[in-house]
């Protein structure tokens, strides 16, 4: 018999995230149910964490030599740089992270060979018979976002990651991308929300980071529309811990069950 799917709905990333780490530690070993996932931000502006789950987290990872949350949300919108920056234009901040930030993330680690989630939001290589052109999809859904009163058509505001000619490979393991793909919308209040899409997600070492870059995602698209950032919505279809034993993360867990 299928598993039912696991539902959270949380107000921050950290209980979001802590639910879902302890939901599945507490499976059977063989138990692969689907996620349903929703974070309330409530027009905040900045995403909700708690200091005691990420510091127990970043711990972890750092003693298992994975990658820290910020490098993880990183590669999917570089949040921080953006607000350094003054919280440019997806036009003027696209054309920074593709030409000078993607080549050196590609030079540090071979795993950004195929490129990272937001340079194919922000530089996706539309092609025809005689060349190639670069669309950067977030400045188009932030056009379509401001252009007048009316909403914009909601299969219009879809964010693609997946590229068939790139992706659909024989690779047993290929790690890029897990992110397929990713829908902005309108409340009825009018505020934006974000949905991704993951056939499968590793929850220890990736899945905090990628709810945080979403957030960011959402917070960054939101403020270039004059819009309020609502809620991320985030549907995987295998959620997985990874490759760590459970044995490895329980005193993880340990730290998580007293916040959550």
């Amino acid at each position: 018999m299928a598993s039912n799917p696991i539902i959270i709905s949380r107000n921050s990333v950290s209980h979001a995230w802590g639910e879902l780490f302890i939901s599945l530690l507490d499976l059977p070993k063989r138990s692969t149910p689907p996620l349903l996932l929703s974070i309330d931000q409530d027009g905040q502006s900045s995403a909700k964490e708690v200091p005691a789950i990420r510091s127990a987290l970043e711990q972890a990872l750092f003693q298992q030599d994975a990658v820290s949350v910020d490098s993880t949300a990183f590669t999917i919108f570089p949040y921080k740089m953006w607000v350094r920056r003054g919280r440019p234009d997806m036009t003027s901040f696209g054309s920074t992270c593709t030409k000078r930030v993607l080549p050196r993330l590609k030079k540090l680690d071979r795993r950004n060979v195929h490129g990272t989630y937001f340079s194919r939001m922000m530089a996706w290589e539309q092609r025809d018979v005689h060349s190639t052109t670069e669309v950067n999809q977030l400045a188009h859904i932030v056009h379509l976002l401001t252009r007048s009163s009316k909403r914009p058509r909601h299969s219009a505001t879809q964010i693609a990651v997946l590229d068939p000619l790139r992706d659909h490979t024989g690779q047993a393991v290929r790690g890029f991308p897990c992110l397929q793909q990713v829908a902005i919308g309108l409340t009825d209040d009018g505020e934006l929300d974000v949905t991704a899409f993951y056939p499968t997600q590793y929850v220890f070492e990736r899945a905090y980071g990628n709810y945080l870059g979403l957030c960011h995602l959402g917070l960054a698209l939101a403020h270039c529309a004059g819009l309020k950032f609502a809620r991320l919505q985030v549907f995987v279809n295998r959620p997985t811990l990874g490759d760590s034993s459970k044995a490895s993360l329980a005193s993880l867990a340990s730290s998580i069950r007293k916040e959550i």
